[in-house]
């Protein structure tokens, strides 16, 4: 369904225009920089999770619109990058980026399935000034069907790390921690003298949801790790001691103050976070 949105959107004051000929996307976020560039906003129609290798660079909380034809590719991708935000759309035929801090938007017809298109294809990269950030942004990504995506990992996504992995022998872990640049980017917990570190899954949340059971995984940093499925804690209850504890770390995201740490802020968007209260915290000894 559309949006009932004005049609057109007046930006003036737009200082210069760089039209894009056969972009590739690679190319474009390989050149992307947390300091200048800031969160991202993404609304694609095509999306392929492995098709740029620049995605574990963009600021935690970036924003993916994805169309529901590529759900399944989505759901690997936010396995793999848990602090990124997807939401999936219904009937999305739009593609454009925008980087919130340095304002640039560029909406075009370019692909993400390869770094480089077979096609003939062109983008239009705009600075958005200031004064037109707010209406640029409602315009450009306030779809009316929109759903956040809850990818769970299952008890087949869980490992356990070998007698190779010294200090973190034992602990479990999912595939979201292999990713170890995206978290080397992330927090300053991931860069030491000691070299590669090794997340893995140190408390769980429990949330009570109308009488049904959801669990929120957190690493050792207290950093999200992403949603585990009824088996997936079954299967670290019956493998681990957990400590069971009805004191959480986290409040919910609608009273979380604006001195909330970064690593909290997933709470703002994610729907079970953002609405409630966690029941219980469990510790995997």
């Amino acid at each position: 369904m559309k949006h009932k949105h004005d049609s057109i959107i007046d930006i003036s004051g737009v200082s210069s225009i760089r039209i894009h000929r056969n972009l590739s996307f690679e190319k474009y976020f390989s050149n992307y920089k947390r300091e200048t560039d800031g969160v991202a906003k993404i609304a694609t129609y095509s999306f392929n999770s492995q098709a740029i290798n620049s995605f574990h660079k963009l600021m935690p909380f970036s924003t993916f619109y994805i169309s529901d034809k590529h759900k399944s590719e989505a759901e690997k991708f936010i396995k793999r990058y848990p602090l990124y935000v997807v939401y999936i759309v219904k009937e999305l035929h739009t593609k454009c980026i925008y980087f919130v801090k340095s304002q640039r938007a560029l909406i075009g017809s370019e692909n993400f399935y390869s770094a480089n298109s077979s096609f003939e294809e062109l983008n239009c990269e705009i600075s958005i000034p200031t004064s037109s950030t707010n209406s640029f942004v409602n315009f450009a990504f306030d779809f009316s069907d929109a759903n956040y995506l809850r990818a769970k990992y299952s008890d087949k996504d869980i490992a356990i790390y070998g007698k190779s992995k010294q200090h973190v022998e034992g602990k479990p872990y999912l595939p979201c921690h292999l990713e170890y640049e995206y978290w080397q980017h992330w927090g300053v917990h991931d860069n030491d003298d000691l070299g590669q570190i090794n997340h893995y899954i140190y408390v769980i949340l429990e949330y009570d949801l109308q009488g049904k059971r959801c669990y929120l995984s957190f690493d050792r940093h207290y950093q999200f790790c992403g949603e585990i499925d009824e088996s997936a804690f079954n299967f670290l209850s019956r493998k681990f001691q957990l400590r069971k504890q009805n004191y959480s770390f986290l409040n919910k995201g609608l009273t979380l103050p604006d001195s909330a740490p970064l690593k909290d802020q997933f709470a703002l968007y994610h729907p079970i976070a953002q609405n409630n209260n966690p029941t219980y915290s469990y510790y995997i000894d």
